[in-house]
This record gives structure tokens, C-alpha cells and sequence, in this order.
């Protein structure tokens, strides 16, 4: 850290006189420690009863230094939010923004992520736009992200100090993450809670962790980040300073890393080599194997991390005359291949001759002059040499080495079936037949009754 100039000295002690020299100023006074290594010590505003209070600098992507500070302040039981221009110039003074309401403890810090100072070659914070503001209520401790009320959420219940600073964070695995960090005293014993990086992506703040080592009796605490990048936890108890740290991370980033510089000295010189060119040429010999021809010289060169292996994946007999080889891999004809193959069918067959031979993706289709029996094997051969090549993902083209393909039989189906069905009877023999017969009678009484009714019909007066 760098030394204060006596004339500042002296000043501030003028500034910062005894009630014994008569003068008794009311004055808040925050003192910091900027990214230039400079102690930065002046009054935010005066006449008020001195309070506590707390001070975070902004620094965004692609600044080189901070450009703004942020302070929360409680006045007469009100926090109050202020700002400040920087560099820190008599021009530019603290300016009040708004009012977090009543409160009796309050903190102020940014998130951000940890960036390499390229020029610097080393790794400072580069914050948010708008910071993290803490504040106790009713002995409650309340968080929300400047001055968003949408974003006050409770923290902790019966809180008598608070304190916070932004924790160490791996750039290489953002899930390492220390997080924002507000340390709290309940009861005499301190707590602290993180707002962390989570899998999912999500900032989450976690569950509240205690600082067994501290014990009980701590009457006020501050949260700080260490030069090799640990969080501590300073407290006053009983009239005691007791502090711990968290362990190493071995980060790195608080110190310029391992640098080496080279300069060339003396004189320099350059060789250039030449490049060799080599050149092949075809004589027009071939050489004979029974039916088919190879050229004497026919070089392929093929590339590839590891040697891929051809292989036929399924065949299809399309008709009893039109066979299809799939393989695992994409082919590529260079020209004729037809005499190159050889088809062998089942014994009793007539060797048929091949007529067409079509490769297209990762098929051969091969025809014959004569139908084979379904029922029937067959079986393709493939010579090397024939000029078909093959392609697998991260290759050149790879000479197909000789291959071989069996159609096994096929059932064999009719559509209009004879059956011819000669009986084989040796003896007949003679069954007694046994006829059953059986008599059913069915009595039945009926009886019937009558009922006569004698209906009279006036026909006249005079009787006849």
C-alpha cells in the first residue's frame, strides 16, 4: 500500500479535529481501498450523527479502473443510498439517490465474475450494473438488487450486525463459486449465507452455515477477502479480535501469473528449405490374373486416425436374379468393378453370368442373365484391387480389401397350390352299428268349463 503524503496527513487531521481544539464536527467518513492501491479517505456528507455505514466501487466490462461508488448509510435510523463519480474529485460529490426506509444495520455489495486484466496480468472483478444492498429491520435481515423492492427476500431473523464481500470464483469451472457472501450475528454467534451458481444456472441463495470456530460472545463482525483470494470472518468478542479463514484455493489470481519474456538479441537469422517434390508417372503395364487386370502401379495413399473396418451389414435377393449388398460404409466406384466379382449359387446350379453391377451409397446391386432358385445359397465374392473404395467419418478414401457376401435359402411360397392326397389303406374291418330306441308318452288332462248367460231382448209390447 502506498505511504499518505504528510500534507494529506496533515489535512485530514485538521479536518478530523477534537472536540479539545473546539470544534466538534458531525462527519461520516469512508475510507477505501481502490483497485490502484490508494487509500481513499473523505466525508460523504456532514452535520448528522455518525452511523454505520458501507461503500462498494463499480467496475464494468471494459473499464480499466472503477468509475463508480455506491454507500448506504444510516441516518438518524434511516438507511439512505449515495453515489459518487470516480476518480474521486472535489467536482464530483456524493450525491444522495433514495431511501431503503428504517433500518438499523446496513451493507452494500456487487456480483460479478473474476476477468483477466490482459494488460494488468492480473484478475480483478467486473461487476454488475447495480448492486446487492442488506439492510436489518426489526431485527431482520432483508436483501434486494438496488432498488427493486420486487427483489427483497428475507434472509435471517433476530440479526444484530451484517457485513458482506463478493468470494472467490474459478473462471475455469464457475460451479467452484464462493459466491456474494453477508455474514451476520444472531445471539452472539455468527452465520453467514452465499448467493452461489448453481447446475441448473440459477443464483441461488443457499442455507444458512454458522462459524462454530468463532463461538459464542461475538458482538460485531466484518466479512474480507484475502490477497491469495480466502474469505475471513473478523468479530469483537468480549473485548477480543478473533478472526478465520477459509482454506486455500490456490486460485492464482490475486498475483501477476508465471510470465516468461524472450527478446532476441544479437543477430538473427532465418533458413528456408527447400521443398522437394516428388512425381509418378504410369508405364501402361498390367499385370494378369486369370480373368482379371490390376495396373502394375497403382498407388493409393489413405488417411485416417484409426483404421476403419469394412464390413457387409445385410443383403436382399431383390428378385431371383437382382442381388443387394449393403455394407457399414459409403462406396465409391472408380469404374467397372463387374470383373472383379465372381458368384458362386447353390450345387446343381448353373453359374450365371453377371450382366450390371451399380454401387450407390452403401449398396452393390449386382444382376445376372440367369434366375437362381430362391431355395437355393448364394454367394458373392469380391476380388481386392477392383478400384471400389469406401469412406468412414474422419478418413480419406480407403481401398475396399476383399469381401464376401451370403444370400442364405429362402422359403419358397405358391400362389395357386396343388395338393394331391392318395389315401393308404392296408385292411378293412366290419363295426357292429348299435342303434338306440326309445319310447316317450306324455299324459295330459284337460278340463274345461263352461259358463251360460241368458241375455233378454225386448222385441215388443204385445207378445206374440
Amino acid at each position: 500500500m502506498r505511504p499518505v503524503p504528510f500534507e494529506m496527513r496533515q489535512k485530514l487531521l485538521g479536518n478530523l479535529q477534537v472536540s479539545s481544539k473546539g470544534a466538534n464536527p458531525k462527519l461520516r467518513i469512508i475510507a477505501t481501498q481502490s483497485t490502484t492501491n490508494t487509500l481513499l479517505s473523505e466525508s460523504i456528507h456532514k452535520n448528522i450523527p455518525a452511523a454505520f455505514g458501507d461503500v462498494a466501487l463499480r467496475q464494468l466490462e471494459g473499464e480499466d479502473e472503477p468509475s463508480l461508488a455506491y454507500a448506504v448509510c444510516i441516518d438518524n435510523g434511516t438507511a439512505n443510498v449515495y453515489e459518487r463519480l470516480l476518480p474521486a474529485e472535489l467536482e464530483k460529490p456524493w450525491t444522495q439517490l433514495f431511501s431503503l426506509g428504517t433500518a438499523t444495520e446496513c451493507a452494500v455489495e456487487f456480483n460479478g465474475i473474476w476477468k483477466l486484466n490482459s494488460n494488468k496480468q492480473w484478475y480483478s472483478l467486473e461487476t454488475e450494473q447495480t448492486p446487492y444492498i442488506f439492510y436489518v429491520n426489526s431485527d431482520n435481515l432483508y436483501v434486494q438488487k438496488w432498488n427493486d423492492q420486487t427483489t427483497k427476500i428475507p434472509l435471517a431473523e433476530g440479526v444484530s450486525c451484517i457485513s458482506a464481500c463478493r468470494a472467490w470464483q474459478s473462471t475455469d469451472q464457475p460451479l467452484l463459486d464462493q459466491g456474494l457472501i453477508i455474514g451476520y450475528i444472531k445471539s452472539g454467534v455468527v452465520f453467514y449465507r452465499a448467493l452461489c451458481l448453481q447446475e441448473s444456472g440459477e443464483l441461488v441463495w443457499e442455507t444458512e452455515r454458522e462459524i462454530t470456530e468463532l463461538g459464542a460472545g461475538n458482538t460485531s463482525v466484518s466479512v474480507f477477502r484475502t490477497n491469495d483470494f480466502r474469505v475471513g470472518f473478523i468479530t469483537e468478542n468480549n473485548g477480543e479480535i478473533k478472526y478465520v479463514l477459509s482454506s486455500r484455493t490456490y486460485a492464482g489470481q490475486s498475483v501477476r501469473p508465471e510470465t516468461a519474456y524472450a527478446q532476441i538479441e544479437a543477430e538473427c537469422s532465418i533458413t528456408v528449405k527447400p521443398i522437394a517434390y516428388l512425381s509418378g508417372y504410369e508405364t501402361g503395364s498390367f499385370v494378369l490374373d486369370g480373368d482379371k487386370v490390376y495396373p502394375e502401379k497403382d498407388i493409393v495413399i489413405s488417411s485416417y486416425m484409426s483404421e476403419p473396418v469394412l464390413k457387409v451389414s445385410s443383403v436382399y435377393r431383390q428378385s431371383t436374379s437382382i442381388y443387394e449388398i449393403n455394407t457399414n460404409y459409403p462406396l465409391t466406384a472408380r469404374g467397372d468393378i463387374s470383373g472383379y466379382l465372381q458368384i458362386t449359387p447353390g450345387a446343381g446350379e448353373v453359374i450365371p453370368e453377371i450382366t450390371d453391377v451399380t454401387v450407390s451409397g452403401n449398396k452393390i446391386t449386382v444382376t445376372t442373365d440367369a434366375p437362381l432358385s430362391r431355395s437355393m445359397p448364394v454367394t458373392i465374392t469380391l476380388a481386392s484391387g477392383s478400384g471400389l473404395f469406401f469412406t468412414a467419418p474422419g478418413t480419406s478414401y480407403i481401398p475396399v480389401p476383399g469381401i464376401s457376401a451370403y444370400f442364405p435359402p429362402e422359403s419358397v411360397t405358391d400362389d395357386s397350390p396343388v395338393l394331391i392326397a392318395v389315401p393308404d389303406i392296408i385292411t378293412l374291418s366290419a363295426k357292429l352299428l348299435s342303434y338306440s330306441y326309445s319310447v316317450n308318452e306324455e299324459n295330459m288332462v284337460l278340463n274345461n268349463s263352461y259358463t251360460c248367460i241368458l241375455i233378454a231382448t225386448m222385441v215388443g209390447s204385445v207378445p206374440i
